[in-house]
């Protein structure tokens, strides 16, 4: 134990001390004195040891005296510099002496120049806490600020105006703990040392929205140039520490000594030296046992004679440690004798019964007056409540058995608290003889109300159940409305109304639908019903009952007269329109007896705006028979509907406009029953609203922080596409579509990312054929047969030409031509006109072997349609037979002329051939065998050829 009291206390004083970063008792370079440069120009920091407040140093009323110099902040120096601290976590605090002389070169908008590091040495980045100062409002003044953090958009905290030439007392405190996001910092100015910590700092602020993590150093900062920075000020006395109590010591401190047996004495061992009155300590030190309470100067000790470890309290000492033959206890009966020890336990019998009360007791030698041995008495005020005593009836435990009444025939009685002869039936009693106010009848079941009990006569419909049966009694239903059909003589399919319309409700003429009137005085008196089995549905009696406005319908029950002519005995169905005239209300026989039908119509018939009844007829003996009706009834309420407030719904969003209402007792079009939108002309903008916080200020919202309601906290917008809330310059994701053959194009519906995810994603959309990177929507399109742009359609745009099956491979072809966009190779030609698709030495312009049997130039014949005058070289026509279009090919020379003629020698066609292969076309020609002459001089040559 002694060992974790220790450990505890040490844990204490620890927490109270210092971190002492610089009290500059020394002179030159702050750098060459334990700070290290990691920005700006090294060696600008340096001490001063021109006189001041306290020798060379600032100083403050009640603070520790000071001593050694101060250090400068001179304008135009640009030198950042930090010390290493250690020991702080959750809550940090820097305290330092300032005295500003002039505001020269201070930037008006404010510079900071001291604050938490978050790391030590070359490299410090990250500042928490840090304090600003700028000039004040007015000549002659200053400001210093705080600013807790630097994520989001920050801003400073300013204090009131500070004189110049003043020593200032300034505690910066920063809260970074887990339990407050963001971190918060506080400034306090002139604060007085040696007292607990102000609740209210001289300003606070929280404006950054990242959190402060590690305590690693302090820095100083002089920046800027002669004209705007950070200014020229003086510093001395800067103290870091995790609490309050440490960066303020006081000039007289109190010398304080554990106390932790809480006995008033303190341990001489366990000092600490501080301004404040600290729980737990006292300023004397004389305990000799600080772990047990019953031990210190004050103790009193007993003599213990013969060694039984029981004192004598008539012989003592008064001091700290044990004497030797003494002990603590003074209750031994006999301190000459170790046989006789402690005194024995006697116990209070205050009623004199001879029996004790177990919770009062007493230890001495011999017996006290008033106590006994025995502590058996269950109620030491009660001389008549003991082991020994009687059970009565009277709710208690007599004889202290742990029961009560036993051994007695009891009856139940209620208590009747309104006189009304019933009672209650959670008070109770079970005695014989109970007394005023209980009576043996229960059953109340409102003992407050005589006029409320099982024999009372419960008026119906409002709300109380006078007679206690469990429910108030049901209102009868009235009759709404009844066709009597008074004065009716002559024949008609439309009846009077009912005798009197009711309030509330309208009534409609009595009609018949299908049927043949019969007349007959003051009754409904119909023929040509039905004489199926089966209902028709087309005939039909019927009435019909709409309720008036803001009002609804109950129908309870259907009554009314009926029979049938002679002996006739055809069944009636009733149907209603609640649901369509499906399902029958009731049904029965008729015969030539008036009788009455009641008829109780189910729970569906409640709160009806309008509803119809019809009476429908089957097996009727004969085409004559009648069957009438009289006394139609309809028994029931008409209700009022609540007039309902409902409110304007602009815009559609199922919340309405609290400014803009109307009463109504049914729904209204554009209106809605709440009144909680707080923007009508916003269907985006409603108490259900989702808000996500834009902690970067660029308008894209953090999808992962969220407010939901009408108006949300400030830096809250509508979109949660940021990919980083802690960067404005980083915000709306991209949609990425997969891409897996890499040609920039993607398929899918895509997938949102705040940078690139790389190779196999693209940005655009469309490919037909993710896995062809020829095949995309930026491709061009080729002769292929495949649709390589993706825009639904083959090979478009290319030219198209008319090829023939050429299976000889001799260069003609037959068939019908093939349209390719790309020659499609061997087994087509461009021409056609081949007579033996078979064999590649017959084909048109071939050389024909006379009379061999074999047309080897298609000409139709076996040998040359043609007739050389003068050779003229080779010369083929083809295709031959045509259609009066041809072609010429062979060694023309210039000007050769070309004739054409049929076979009687009519010039048909006359022109000049240029050109080795001419293209001829003849208009009109009829089937039959035609010539072509050409000539060239004395050279002649003609061909025959053939129309088809």
């Amino acid at each position: 134990m002694k060992r974790i009291l220790l450990s505890a206390t040490l844990l204490l004083t620890g927490s109270l001390l210092a971190q002492t970063v610089d009290i500059f008792n020394y002179s030159g370079l702050l750098n060459a004195n334990g700070w290290t440069t990691h920005s700006g120009t090294a060696g600008q920091f340096s001490t001063l040891s021109s006189s001041s407040d306290n020798g060379n140093s600032l100083s403050y009323s009640g603070l520790a005296p000071s001593t050694g110099n101060r250090t400068s902040f001179i304008a135009g120096n640009s030198e950042d510099v930090n010390k290493a601290l250690t020991g702080i976590s959750g809550v940090g605090y820097i305290s330092f002496l300032i005295k500003v002389n002039s505001t020269t070169g201070m930037n008006p908008a404010g510079e900071y120049f001291t604050g938490f590091g978050s790391t030590a040495g070359a490299n410090v980045t990250v500042f928490g806490g840090r304090v600003f100062i700028k000039p004040g409002t007015g000549a002659g003044f200053f400001q210093l600020g705080i600013q807790n953090m630097s994520g989001g958009t920050p801003t400073q905290t300013y204090t009131g105006d500070l004189a110049l030439g003043q020593t200032v007392l300034v505690v910066m405190k920063l809260v970074a703990s887990s339990s407050l996001s963001p971190s918060q910092a506080s400034l306090f100015i002139n604060p007085t040392p040696g007292q607990i910590e102000p609740s209210t700092p001289s300003v606070t602020n929280s404006s950054g929205t990242t959190n402060y993590s590690n305590f690693a150093s302090v820095f100083l900062r002089q920046s800027g140039n002669a004209t705007t920075g950070s200014g020229s000020f003086e510093l001395d006395e800067i103290r870091a520490a995790g609490s309050w109590a440490a960066v303020l010591p006081c000039d007289a401190p109190t010398t304080y000594y554990a106390d932790i047996d809480n006995d008033g004495f303190g341990d001489a061992n366990n000092i600490i030296s501080t301004c404040y009155t600290l729980s737990g300590y006292v300023t004397n030190n004389s305990d000799c046992n600080d772990n047990n309470a019953a031990i210190n100067p004050n103790t009193t000790w007993y003599q213990d004679l013969d060694g039984d470890t029981y004192g004598n309290s008539s012989v003592t000492l008064i001091q700290c440690s044990q004497p030797n033959g003494y002990v603590l206890n003074n209750t031994d009966c006999d301190d000459s004798n170790p046989t006789i020890l402690a005194i024995s336990t006697w116990y209070a019998d205050a009623d004199a019964d001879g029996f004790g009360n177990p919770t009062v007791s007493t230890q001495n030698c011999t017996q006290p007056l008033g106590y006994v041995a025995n502590n058996t008495d269950c109620d030491d005020n009660n001389f008549a409540v003991n082991p020994n005593a009687t059970e009565i009836y009277d709710n208690i435990d007599n004889n202290c058995d742990g029961n009560t009444d036993e051994g007695f025939t009891l009856v139940t009685y209620y208590f009747d608290n309104d006189g009304d002869g019933f009672g209650g039936s959670i008070i109770t009693s079970s005695t014989s003889n109970p007394g005023s106010g209980w009576v043996l009848v229960g059953g109340d079941c409102d003992d407050n109300n005589i006029a409320i009990n099982p024999s009372a006569t419960d008026i119906p419909g409002n709300g109380i159940d006078e007679d206690c049966i469990g429910g108030d009694a049901v209102i009868q239903p009235t009759s709404l409305g009844i066709y009597e059909f008074t004065g009716t003589t002559n024949c008609t399919d439309i009846n009077t109304a009912v005798t009197a319309q009711p309030t509330g409700a309208t009534f409609s003429a009595y009609s018949t639908v299908g049927t043949n009137c019969s007349g007959a005085a003051n009754v409904f008196n119909n023929s040509g019903w039905n004489q199926t089995a089966n209902i028709d549905l087309t005939e039909f009696n019927e009435f019909t009952v709409n309720a008036n406005n803001c009002k609804s319908i109950t129908a309870v029950r259907l009554s009314f007269d009926h029979r049938a002519s002679g002996t006739a005995i055809p069944t009636w169905y009733v149907r209603s329109s609640v649901d369509n005239f499906t399902t029958n209300l009731g049904t029965a026989t008729s015969n030539s007896t008036l009788t009455n039908a009641v008829i109780d119509l189910p729970a569906g018939f409640t709160n009806l705006n309008t509803v119809t009844f019809r009476f429908y007829v089957t097996g009727a003996t004969s085409n004559s028979m009648t069957w009438r009706q009289d006394n139609v009834n309809l028994f029931g309420f008409i209700n009022d509907l609540p007039l309902v407030t409902y409110y304007a719904d602009a815009d559609g969003d199922g919340f309405g406009n609290a400014s803009v209402s109307q009463q109504s007792c049914s729904p209204i079009n554009g209106y809605v029953s709440n009144n909680t939108d707080c923007n009508d002309n916003n269907q985006s903008i409603n108490p259900t609203t989702i808000w996500y916080q834009d902690a970067d200020n660029d308008t894209f919202g953090n999808g992962n922080v969220t407010f939901v309601g009408c108006v949300p906290p400030s830096g809250y917008v509508l979109n949660a596409t940021d990919c980083d809330d802690s960067n404005n310059q980083i915000n709306s994701s991209i949609l990425y579509y997969t891409d897996a053959d890499i040609d920039g194009y993607g398929t899918g519906n895509g997938q949102l990312f705040c940078s690139n995810p790389g190779t196999g994603y693209a940005t655009q959309n469309g490919d037909c054929n993710d896995n062809n990177n020829a095949i995309n929507p930026g491709s061009a399109e080729i002769c292929d047969n495949l649709d390589n742009n993706c825009n639904n359609q083959t090979d478009e745009g290319l030219t198209f030409v008319n090829y023939f099956v050429d299976a000889d491979n001799d260069g003609f072809g037959t068939g019908v031509a093939q349209s390719f966009c790309s020659n499609p190779g061997a087994g087509f030609a461009l021409q056609a006109g081949d007579c033996n698709d078979n064999n590649n030495a017959i084909y048109p312009g071939a050389t024909d072997i006379a009379d061999n049997g074999i047309d080897e130039n298609c000409d139709s014949v076996d040998g040359y349609l043609g007739i050389d005058n003068v050779p003229f070289g080779n010369v083929q026509l083809y295709p031959n037979p045509n259609n009066g279009t041809f072609q010429l090919k062979g060694d023309f020379v210039d000007g050769a002329e070309v004739i054409i003629t049929d076979l009687n020698g009519k010039v048909l066609g006359k022109f000049q051939a240029f050109e080795n292969n001419q293209e001829i076309a003849i208009n009109g020609m009829l089937s039959g065998c035609y010539f072509v002459n050409i000539r060239n001089n004395e050279a002649q040559k003609v061909l025959r050829f053939i129309v088809k």
